[in-house]
């Protein structure tokens, strides 16, 4: 499952929306089930229990977020607590990827 955070939802997230749904047959063949998890727009956002729905995808694709139904707001920090949760849980996930140099205390 490829598991999608939306951030953002003007002109470029909208498309972004429309191009997910129009091609999810196309990446099911390809080995990626993509799951779109929540969005945050400047004044708030939204997040499912697991992948939002398409209903719902297709809204936020024509009115953006905040002509939306069946959604559960959220608010920045509600959010950024809950991606530090799930990078601090999903360890296995993100540590092959970094080394000594992105580590240490001044990487750049």
């Amino acid at each position: 499952m490829l598991r999608i955070a939306l951030i953002g939802l003007g002109n470029v997230g909208k498309a972004f929306v429309k191009v997910l749904l129009a091609k999810a047959g196309e990446l099911a063949k390809l080995g990626y089930e993509p799951c779109v998890v929540g969005a945050l727009a400047s004044r708030g956002g939204v997040v499912g229990d697991g992948c939002l729905s398409n209903k719902l995808l297709a809204e936020l694709a024509d009115k953006g977020l905040y002509g939306t139904t069946e959604v559960r707001g959220i608010g920045l920090g509600e959010l950024m607590s809950r991606t530090v949760e799930w990078y601090l849980a999903n360890r296995w996930w993100w540590e092959p990827l970094v080394d000594g140099y992105v580590l240490r205390d001044e990487p750049w």
